[in-house]
């Protein structure tokens, strides 16, 4: 698969777009461009061709910001080697966060459409097709380096002490050491929540902070607590609750400070809704 999501394959030693294969094999004569209906670029089932003008098929795509996505308005970060969620709202870029995969990406940027009444072309997802496992750690380098010496290495100063905007780019549900279940939710406070007299270099991509007080055990408490943080964030509500239909939501987050091995960092006190 190309960087832009559309698949190649060899023919005489040449690399040609699969795409120009299955007009070859279906006897159709090749059009000038070839559009995918749903806009999944590797999504080359016959059904989901179809003859475009160069103008027709520049309307049709979704992914925006030079996404390398074939999903509207996610696109790949290679600083952070993850992909990042935006979209605009009412003429402004609106960053949703970072995640490991495109769909959670994309899961964030519906969400965040929904919850802003904002009409986008939402795109069916590809059935799970067989991935090659390889080794993550194949090619990492053996000596590590690092901008500066690491015996200067200071701690982060953490968020002054306040309330801040963040919105959901991640959800686990994990056991406590005292054997209950709950759902570790992990917040993203973007740079223009920062007080102005903050140093942006103590995180230039924005604060990951994880708060952990969703019980998701099933008694009378912790359901109560569950509904709480869910009319919090403006989630639904039922007998069965999905975690990561939380991805892109947004809260109004109160940020206090505690230690951790020595060191302060942000804790979430209390999750209001914005």
């Amino acid at each position: 698969m190309r960087n832009d999501g559309y698949l190649e394959t060899g023919v005489h030693g040449r690399l040609v777009l699969l795409t120009y294969i299955i007009y070859i094999l279906m006897n159709k004569p090749i059009p000038v461009e070839i559009d995918h209906e749903n806009g999944i670029r590797h999504d080359n089932r016959w059904s989901n061709l179809r003859d475009r003008t160069h103008q027709q098929n520049r309307q049709n795509r979704g992914a925006q910001y030079n996404s390398t996505s074939s999903y509207p308005g996610v696109s790949w970060k290679e600083r952070n080697q993850k992909w990042v969620a935006q979209i605009n709202i009412d003429g402004r870029r609106k960053h949703l966060g970072l995640f490991t995969t495109e769909e959670s990406a994309y899961s964030a940027y519906l969400n965040a459409a929904d919850k802003h009444g904002i009409a986008v072309r939402r795109l069916a997802q590809p059935e799970p097709t067989e991935t090659m496992m390889i080794d993550d750690n194949e090619g990492l380098p053996s000596i590590l380096s690092f901008s500066e010496d690491i015996a200067d290495a200071e701690a982060p100063e953490p968020l002054p002490v306040g309330e801040y905007v963040g919105q959901i780019i991640a959800t686990e549900v994990r056991m406590s050491q005292r054997d209950t279940k709950y759902v570790a939710v992990t917040f993203s406070i973007a740079p223009d929540e920062y007080p102005a007299d903050y140093d942006m270099a103590n995180a230039p991509d924005g604060k990951q902070v994880v708060y952990r007080r969703v019980s998701a055990e099933d008694d009378r408490q912790s359901r109560f607590r569950m509904r709480q943080f869910c009319e919090a964030i403006g989630a639904a509500m039922s007998k069965q609750i999905n975690p990561q239909d939380w991805l892109g939501l947004e809260a109004r987050l109160t940020i206090e400070h505690d230690e951790y091995e020595g060191v302060n960092r942000e804790n979430i006190t209390r999750v209001n809704p914005v």
